[in-house]
């Protein structure tokens, strides 16, 4: 008998050491896969976003007569530089100068449109003249924000540095140019190719990665700390009943991180790749599908005036709002202060008839701010996820333009060619 349970017990030792080893291979294994599959997965959609910004820029350059096709390529550039976490946002000519920046806030005093889009830009009036002679470059008043780990910002007018340059003209001067990408510790570089009349310009965008990088940083302490405290602790309970608390920590790991923790929404990374699916379904069975885009109007104004933890609380309503929608109506929380709400079975009529819901409800319910909603639909003119947030994307631009709180929808599908940014409102 003693034998006998001297050998149940070398297997047992020997079954839990190669549980043991198992779970710590398996974990190490995990800790690696899931950090870069997150990493390279976020840095796509980012650019894939950005690649949708190049379209619309050129859409509007392409849409704007000739004397003035400054004013909605500078107004989009501000557009993307205020969305949160972007850093600098910079259009650079085929010789590296650079032709046009994007302000996060008001220009500078002392600055004129001018000095944003000087005369390299084609199509564009040419830039101050003094004696004969082009006006110095901008001052540093008026140069984007300097980024931590990156090099500084752009000012109008500069050359950009070597390293950059060589960037400029792999995006610009090869016959298959295409979006170049890179990230470090801090912050992720996008250089989007646009074409503006013959020329090939490069649209460049810097974000801030620290959003990823803190749910790195909690999902790397969170398995961490299964491996580390879970393994000696819960050994035994392992050998009994299997992977169960180890498998629940990750899965609640793995929806901390793709959940918003404000508003109990689904985050960007999840609106993505919904939409991709849904859009494939669409195409596949012949559905209708629709995309509102939601952004508050006046939230900052909220931020600076109220305190961010008010602006939580318009966030959180808003929130509570979108899920209380339609059951099969789909929200997301894509950033800061916007929004995206997907339509399945739904075509661009009943869409505009939900938008308008929304946009009523939050005029009457959530104080101090208002919705401005851009929606498409997905028909042969908008034929892909990217060209439907695209087209939607554009209808939001248009109803800010337009004065706020309204929603406007795409006419895109409606008779008008691919590329066409007419809107409507009702």
């Amino acid at each position: 008998m003693t034998r006998m349970a001297g050998k149940r017990t070398k297997v047992a030792v020997r079954m839990m050491i190669t549980l043991f080893i198992t779970m710590v291979v398996v974990g190490g294994v995990q800790y690696v896969a899931v950090d870069r599959a997150l990493t390279n997965r976020a840095l796509t959609q980012l650019a894939a976003g950005h690649e949708a910004d190049a379209k619309v820029i050129r859409g509007l350059y392409e849409a704007s007569p000739a004397h003035d096709r400054q004013g909605p390529v500078k107004e989009l550039l501000n557009h993307v530089a205020a969305r949160p976490g972007v850093l600098r946002v910079a259009l650079i000519a085929p010789d590296s100068t650079v032709t046009a920046v994007g302000r996060q806030g008001h220009t500078p005093a002392g600055t004129t449109p001018q000095a944003d889009m000087p005369h390299s830009m084609p199509g564009m009036s040419a830039a101050p003249m003094n004696a004969g002679h082009p006006m110095p470059a901008p001052t540093d008043a008026v140069r984007a924000p300097a980024i931590t780990g990156t090099d500084p910002g752009r000012s109008v007018g500069e050359r950009v540095d070597d390293s950059a340059a060589r960037t400029v003209q792999q995006v610009t001067g090869s016959l298959a140019s295409d979006t170049r990408l890179s990230a470090d510790g801090l912050s992720a570089v996008v250089t989007v190719p646009v074409t503006l009349d013959a020329a090939t310009h490069a649209f460049e965008v810097v974000r801030s990665t620290s959003d990823l990088r803190q749910q790195l940083s909690a999902l790397r302490w969170t398995l961490l700390g299964t491996l580390g405290l879970g393994l000696p602790l819960g050994l035994a309970i392992f050998y009994l009943v299997g992977a169960r608390g180890y498998s629940t920590r990750l899965n609640r790991a793995i929806q901390d991180s793709t959940t918003d923790g404000l508003t109990g929404l689904r985050n960007h990374r999840e609106f993505h790749e919904e939409l991709h699916r849904r859009v494939e379904l669409a195409r596949r069975h012949g559905r209708s599908l629709s995309l509102a885009l939601i952004d508050l109007d006046g939230f900052k104004a909220v931020n600076d005036t109220l305190g961010h933890r008010e602006g939580d609380r318009v966030l959180a309503k808003m929130g509570l709002l979108l899920s209380d929608a339609r059951p099969e109506d789909l929200p997301f929380r894509t950033g800061g202060d916007e929004f995206a709400l997907l339509l399945p079975e739904t075509d661009a009529g009943g869409a505009q008839i939900v938008a308008e819901r929304i946009r009523e409800q939050v005029e009457a319910h959530i104080g101090g701010v208002t919705t401005s909603i851009g929606i498409a639909d997905f028909t042969l003119h908008v034929p892909d996820a990217e060209a439907l947030v695209e087209a939607a994307d554009a209808a939001l631009y248009a109803a800010k333009a337009q004065g706020r709180n309204r929603v406007v929808r795409s006419l895109l599908g409606q008779g008008e060619p691919a590329g066409a940014s007419s809107m409507t409102n009702p």
